[in-house]
């Protein structure tokens, strides 16, 4: 595993669009969306992960495109979609977060006051997931190595800088 690490990106070098009835942010990967591209500035993110934050305005309709092998998720902070997954869905509003799955794109429609969202897409890791407290690991063996390496002060094995 590699070690953590930090990457200041100031507000200057985020990438954003308005294409007249969106506009978007782009922090980390390559975004595609009524035929207009934006890619965020860490692009070391970019085949694996995706960042942006998105407004639509009011009653209009934001294809997402491209989305192939990624699975999507959106955190809905402000204003509603309408239908927004299912046609069973009339709409949502704030504080909701929109779940889908591997497809090639996403139709999202803003209500009345338009909506806001914090979009994140990446490719499923494909591989077992367990947690427990803090700790996520692939198997339970590794998450009670992962406990015992805590408790012994040793959980960190690289030079914290």
């Amino acid at each position: 595993m590699a070690p953590p690490r930090y990457r200041d990106v100031p507000l200057a070098a985020l990438a954003s669009v308005n294409i007249g009835h969106a506009e978007a942010t782009a922090v980390a990967g390559h975004w595609q969306f009524d035929n207009t591209q934006v890619t965020g500035p860490l692009a070391e993110l970019a085949e694996q992960a995706g960042l942006m934050d998105l407004t639509i305005w009011p009653n209009a309709t934001l294809t997402l495109e491209g989305l192939a092998g990624r699975c999507v998720v959106a955190y809905l902070y402000k204003g509603k979609l309408r239908q927004p997954l299912h046609p069973s869905v009339e709409s949502v509003g704030p504080r909701h977060l929109l779940i889908t799955s591997q497809g090639g794109s996403w139709t999202l429609s803003a209500g009345d006051s338009g909506a806001q969202l914090l979009v994140i897409a990446g490719v499923p890791i494909a591989e077992p997931v367990v947690g427990y407290g803090p700790f996520v690991m692939n198997t339970r063996t590794e998450i009670e190595q992962a406990i015992r390496d805590y408790q012994h002060g040793e959980f960190i094995k690289h030079p914290v800088r």
